[in-house]
Formats: structure tokens, C-alpha cells, sequence
């Protein structure tokens, strides 16, 4: 990613524009799947996202919606 003069993050790969790094780094996901969880398939940029994703999803505390699905941590 590159952060231009107007303080928007642009990703270098499909060129959408972001503004916040956490907004960009969420959607790198969806290019770099470098860290994918072992329970669920889903993918992540770094090994830090990663753990954090499997502390929060799968190791106890979670919720699923009975009516949506989602699962969710409070």
C-alpha cells in the first residue's frame, strides 16, 4: 500500500483507496492470504491478526447468532 499526499491509503494492487491503515490492512486480505487459520480458511496478512483471530473466534467465549449465523464474542 501507499499513503498519497491527501493522507488516503491506496492499495498497489487494485488501486482502491482507503482511509484509515487499519481499513487497508483489513483488505489486503483479500489479495495476501499469507496466514490462513487452520479452523476456518480465513486469511491473514500478518501472524499477529492471526492469533488474534483464533483468540477472539475459536477458543471459547464466542456466541453464534441464531438468526444470522455469525459468530460473535460478546
Amino acid at each position: 500500500f501507499k499513503l498519497s499526499t491527501n493522507n488516503v491509503y491506496e492499495c498497489q494492487v487494485c488501486g482502491f483507496n482507503f482511509e484509515t491503515f487499519g481499513s487497508i490492512e483489513r483488505h489486503m486480505n483479500v489479495h495476501y492470504r499469507n496466514c490462513v487459520c487452520s479452523q476456518c480458511g480465513t486469511g491473514f496478512v500478518t501472524k499477529y491478526r492471526l492469533k488474534v483471530h483464533i483468540k477472539s473466534m475459536h477458543i471459547g467465549g464466542t456466541f453464534p447468532c441464531d438468526i444470522c449465523k455469525k459468530v460473535y464474542t460478546t
